[in-house]
């Protein structure tokens, strides 16, 4: 029985707050509802009580105080009966407002906005990114190790052909002089250098000497 009325004054709740207040649900439970008001993120949490008394009233209060930081507006929502159980300075200590569900349903005390908290940096998360990073560094450092490694493979390579190249190009100059070089006095018969044959005056001399 204490469900059903419960669900009826949800329902009634809801409506006032999409159609008088023009808020937006967002997501609904048995005894909670939370909406969208412009750039405001609300709770809503009905105390409906058989036999309201202020401890019970107190209790769901520091329940919805603990989760204020998820909202930007609370509020505690009680029938008439139970409002007189409801205790005023607490509520505004805890910046929660009050709505009282009757034949009317009326706003009797404001939330105090508040921002919502930051997610909470996850300290693995970034132990993690940072291990990525310097792995990320160790394969940049070894890729640049090798590529050093190659060019100076290459430079030596390219010095030993280039040397080789001069080399055979010196072996080849000297072979062409030795050629050009042996072709200066030809050689006769006799081991007579042909000059010496053909010089007229040779002859002579050697005909005196006869």
């Amino acid at each position: 029985m204490l469900d059903l009325l419960l669900k009826r004054e949800m329902d009634r709740l809801i409506k006032w707050l999409t159609e008088e207040r023009g808020m937006e649900v967002v997501e609904r439970g048995e005894d909670y509802v939370n909406c969208r008001d412009g750039n405001n993120l609300v709770h809503f949490r009905y105390v409906y009580l058989d036999i309201p008394n202020e401890a019970d009233i107190a209790k769901r209060a520091a329940e919805v105080a603990g989760s204020r930081t998820a909202f930007n507006k609370a509020y505690l929502v009680v029938d008439k009966p139970a409002a007189n159980f409801v205790d005023g300075k607490l509520m505004r200590r805890l910046g929660i407002g009050i709505i009282v569900m009757g034949s009317e349903i009326a706003e009797v005390m404001a939330s105090m906005p508040m921002p919502t908290a930051r997610p909470a940096v996850d300290d693995g998360a970034i132990a993690e990114v940072m291990r990525e990073m310097k792995s990320v560094r160790d394969r940049l450092a070894e890729v640049e190790r090798r590529v050093g490694e190659l060019e100076a493979m290459i430079r030596s390579r390219s010095g030993r052909e280039e040397r080789g190249e001069a080399e055979e190009g010196d072996k080849a100059e000297e072979g062409r002089v030795e050629e050009g070089g042996g072709g200066g006095v030809g050689q006769v018969q006799g081991d007579v250098p042909q000059f010496m044959r053909e010089n007229p005056w040779l002859d002579i001399l050697g005909k005196r000497g006869k």
